[in-house]
């Protein structure tokens, strides 16, 4: 089964901390506001910079439209289990 390019999803997971910082490295790289970013993702900025510090977790809909506007895979923010 393979769920926005990741197969084996019970395999992957987000963890936060990590999620924050790439995030935030990959918009500075892009050089994006955090107002872009959302307003290309359909998302409020309050919003998207509560993604940024850590205090929600995004749905796959959202993580998947946010790869995109920060132009990676969607793997990119996932964290092998290796179970």
């Amino acid at each position: 089964m393979q769920i926005y390019g990741i197969r084996n999803p019970k395999r992957y997971i987000i963890n936060n901390a990590m999620l924050k910082e790439k995030l935030r490295t990959r918009r500075k790289l892009l050089k994006l506001t955090q107002a872009v970013v959302a307003e290309r993702v359909g998302i409020s900025r309050q919003y998207y910079n509560k993604l940024e510090k850590g205090h929600h977790n995004p749905s796959n809909i959202v993580l998947t439209k946010i790869a995109s506007t920060l132009k990676v895979m969607v793997g990119y923010f996932w964290l092998e289990t290796g179970s």
